[in-house]
């Protein structure tokens, strides 16, 4: 209860929980997430809560990656601006290449619609070397789910956030919401029974 706490306290303090409030996501357009876009610049990033985020010419992709040291429960924010969402049915899956500068099996990607309080949230585990991260857009791994108004067409933010103790030098490049035929609703009605 107390973290669910803190991440309302932060929600505050970083000035997401006005943006995120019910109905706040108004339609609009948001920028598309990519290597250029999302980690080749710091335009985009919210990182009050890391404040040692910054361009590092560390790469695997481009020319900048987004570096920073996150303590226990620090966060960085990308999201793609006020009253703006995005619409990730219209996605198939969100990769990027992450390392640390030493092992983290609990950094956590959340996907806010609004707030802390309404989310699904994916966990990776990182090394010291690049390693590909593909999380498809998808409730099976996006599988902890907080709140009720969590939607994947209305997602205001995302959140890398190091959820395990100690300090953390965390690399992150090649950011990319891949494009893709949305998911079908798997078939529920038993099939016609033949004559």
């Amino acid at each position: 209860m107390k973290k669910v706490a803190g991440l309302v306290a932060l929600a505050v303090a970083l000035g997401l929980a006005g943006r995120m409030s019910p109905g706040a996501p108004a339609a609009g357009v948001a920028f598309t997430v990519n290597d250029q876009t999302a980690t080749e610049s710091l335009e985009h990033w919210n990182n009050h809560y890391v404040p040692s985020l910054a361009l590092s010419e560390d790469v695997k992709v481009g020319k900048h990656s987004i570096c920073g040291t996150y303590g226990f429960t620090e966060n960085a924010i990308l999201w793609p601006g006020d009253n703006l969402y995005w619409d990730l049915t219209k996605c198939e899956k969100m990769v990027f290449w992450v390392k640390s500068d030493q092992p983290n099996d609990n950094l956590r990607v959340m996907l806010l619609t609004n707030g802390f309080d309404h989310r699904r949230d994916a966990v990776a585990s990182i090394g010291k070397e690049w390693k590909l991260i593909e999380l498809p857009f998808t409730e099976e791994t996006f599988e902890h789910a907080v709140g009720t108004e969590f939607s994947f067409a209305k997602v205001a933010a995302v959140d890398f956030y190091q959820n395990q103790t100690g300090q953390y030098k965390i690399w992150i490049d090649g950011l990319e919401f891949v494009q893709g035929t949305p998911k079908q609703p798997a078939r529920t009605e038993a099939a016609p029974q033949g004559k």
